[in-house]
């Protein structure tokens, strides 16, 4: 049944079973104080409604003339089915409360809301048929607010949208618009995402944004991996998330990351329609509660962009001699993105097989290898350890100092991790003709001495480590041949 309506004034408790009609030219007005219940039916208006107390309507509202709310006045409209705007909707400083299962917003009138709130379950959707938005306040509750192509515009940089898990989904060119006059002194937290039968959401929050305008979405465009230009650095890039980011102006950014997405680390835009490539990327500079990657925007700059975790890099030392039970630190130059793995083999000369500074023990000969995982991407380099296994120093039985440049001078054979602590020379007199830590050149007080056997004594300090180091003493003679 249709009631029509010419002129009504409602001040108290109304209640309207039937389609509710304004006729052109009517005039409903609902005072501070009233309450109007529309069960079962929708509210079609072609007149004029002027509402400053509340409106219950269990059904669509198809506005085809003037719905205002008055100014100054804290109406509110709560609806459980559409919201079609085919007039002039004025919201003054009212709330319009969708508080229906799945839900449209559309008509070719403006859709300007003050305070859109949406309530219900996670699975109920509203769905936008045209560009929409909120000048103060938008609470999405823990509905999923599907944007589809639209804009939806947000006007109070002050008052970030409000959610209990719910979400903003978005198709392409489909964005979410803050427009500000002010600057954002707060994070401005953008809740996106998809998939309502297993949810998967992603924030994107403005850090201290200056007054201006930006836009932001969460597109899953399936491109393809032939497409992209792998860099060296990247790894592996989250396939289904591009996020799409433009500012007016200079403003950091945060995207939020999921649960058990640490191993991403860097942030990537595509480029020229055929690459990526990497951004300046942080994870920290941002109050916010849930983790993040962040980037700066400059302005005028807009980028749709991924992001990704790194590829790992390792070099070990060049290959070198060891003396046996040497206790030798492998000295290892790595890149670690920040969940890596190390594998050390064959591990029975090293203290462990899994740290990134080994200890190798020096018992024999060995080839050392280490591989680092980054998920999933393998980076690895080795080094042999020739190891010596003597307990004495080598020293020669004669030396011919005659200046011809072959056996000029007495000197022990040292190791890289040896050096001479004590070198003494005495003549068959006992007289002590050389007393240095460098070899001998076969004079006495700038005197070639005479051929002949000669005794010295000699102690070598052996540095296995810093904590650990031995002294080596021999001696013996040598005969000096002219």
């Amino acid at each position: 049944m249709r009631i029509l309506f010419t002129y009504i004034l409602l001040g108290s408790f109304q209640i309207c079973f039937g389609q509710f009609y304004l006729s052109d030219q009517a005039i409903l007005e609902v005072n501070p104080d009233a309450l109007l219940q529309v069960n079962n039916a929708d509210i079609e208006n072609n007149g004029s409604i002027h509402l400053e107390g509340i409106i219950d309507l269990n059904g669509n509202m198809l506005n085809s003339d003037v719905l205002e709310s008055q100014a100054g006045s804290q109406s509110s409209l709560e609806v459980a089915g559409d919201w079609i705007n085919n007039g002039s909707f004025s919201a003054g400083v009212g709330v319009v409360l969708l508080n229906g299962n799945t839900q449209a917003i559309g008509g070719s009138g403006p859709n300007v809301f003050y305070n859109l709130t949406s309530s219900g379950d996670l699975a109920d959707t509203k769905q936008l048929l045209a560009n929409t938005e909120v000048t103060n306040q938008l609470d999405i509750g823990k509905n999923r607010i599907d944007i589809g192509s639209f804009e939806l515009t947000l006007r109070n940089p002050r008052l970030p949208v409000k959610e209990n898990g719910g979400f903003i989904h978005n198709g392409n060119p489909g964005r979410v618009r803050l427009i500000s006059t002010s600057a954002n002194i707060i994070p401005y937290p953008v809740p996106f995402g998809y998939n309502p039968a297993n949810p998967v959401r992603r924030k994107i929050s403005l850090e201290n944004a200056p007054a201006g305008d930006y836009s932001m979405a969460l597109l899953n465009p399936g491109i393809s991996r032939e497409s992209r230009f792998w860099f060296d650095s990247t790894c592996r890039m989250l396939q289904d998330h591009i996020w799409y980011i433009s500012a007016s102006e200079n403003v950091r950014t945060a995207i939020e990351i999921g649960p058990g997405e640490d191993i991403f680390t860097q942030i990537h835009q595509f480029q020229d329609q055929i690459k990526w490539i990497p951004r300046n990327t942080s994870n920290s500079g941002h109050s916010l509660s849930f983790p993040y990657l962040s980037t700066s925007f400059s302005a005028g700059e807009q980028q749709f962009m991924s992001i990704n975790s790194e590829r790992p890099y390792v070099t070990l030392e060049a290959d070198r001699d060891l003396l046996e039970s040497t206790a030798h630190t492998i000295d290892v130059k790595y890149q670690d993105p920040g969940k890596s793995t190390f594998s050390w083999s064959p591990s029975d000369q090293l203290n462990c097989d899994n740290c990134p500074f080994p200890i190798f023990k020096s018992e024999y000969p060995d080839m050392i290898k280490v591989q680092i995982e980054n998920d999933g991407c393998v980076a690895e380099d080795e080094v042999y350890y020739n190891v010596l296994i003597r307990k004495d120093v080598y020293m020669q039985n004669a030396f011919s100092p005659n200046g011809d440049g072959i056996n000029d001078q007495f000197n022990p054979v040292l190791l890289d991790f040896e050096q001479i602590e004590l070198f003494k020379v005495f003549n068959r007199w006992g007289v002590k003709i050389h007393d240095a830590p460098h070899a001998w050149d076969g004079t006495y007080l700038g005197e070639k001495v005479d051929p002949g056997v000669y005794v010295y004594e000699l102690s070598v300090r052996r540095i296995y480590s810093p904590t650990k180091e031995k002294v080596v003493h021999k001696s013996g003679s040598i005969q000096v041949l002219r």
